[in-house]
């Protein structure tokens, strides 16, 4: 399992930003359907596992996207993305692989992680104020656990990365090294 950033972000996608939060601000009753992974628009978004894209990006938040891959232990929803992803419907991605980037809306910029478990069907968010508390799927989970013990770099967010392309097509982030400058 790969972390989702080239680095764990400094803020915690735990509490306030984690799933189950209070989101009365937005409607009473909501609740955080997420793990947010704070980190500046167009930091590369990578694979969390083997698997395949379900669908193309979509218009989810903000004049941000969402794009859903299923892993062999879960559906991930990566949100708020850039509209330009590296990645399509029927992909088959690797681990560490980078499918997309994190996109640029007002506030806080961010990766916005849903976790689904994968064993109902049906689209992964349902109407508004139909379905609470999440207004999801009801196989949505807190992915924290997960999170943690998902491998990364030592890398840093104000860390230099290099994203490098395999010959088939594939990106995947290279360290900086003084040899590549």
């Amino acid at each position: 399992m790969r972390f989702p950033l080239p680095f764990v972000p400094a803020t915690s996608y735990k509490g306030g930003n984690g799933f189950g939060a209070s989101r009365d601000s937005v409607r009473k009753g909501l609740k955080h359907a997420a793990n947010d992974l704070a980190a500046d628009p167009g930091t590369p978004v990578l694979a969390m596992d083997d698997g395949v894209v379900l669908q193309d990006p979509y218009l989810f938040f903000f004049n941000t996207y969402a794009l859903e891959v299923r892993h062999p232990q879960f559906i991930a929803r990566y949100c708020e993305i850039d509209r330009k992803a590296e990645v399509k419907a029927g992909d088959k991605v690797s681990a560490g692989q980078v499918i997309a980037y994190v996109g640029d809306q007002p506030g806080q910029d961010m990766l916005h992680l849903e976790f689904f478990r994968g064993n109902k069907v049906g689209d992964l968010s349902t109407p508004k104020g139909t379905h609470p508390p999440f207004d999801r799927r009801d196989d949505v989970f807190d992915g924290a656990t997960i999170l943690d013990l998902a491998t990364h770099s030592d890398l840093k967010a104000e860390d230099d990365w290099l994203v490098v392309t395999e010959p088939d097509g594939r990106k995947f982030l290279k360290t900086m090294q003084l040899k590549d400058i």
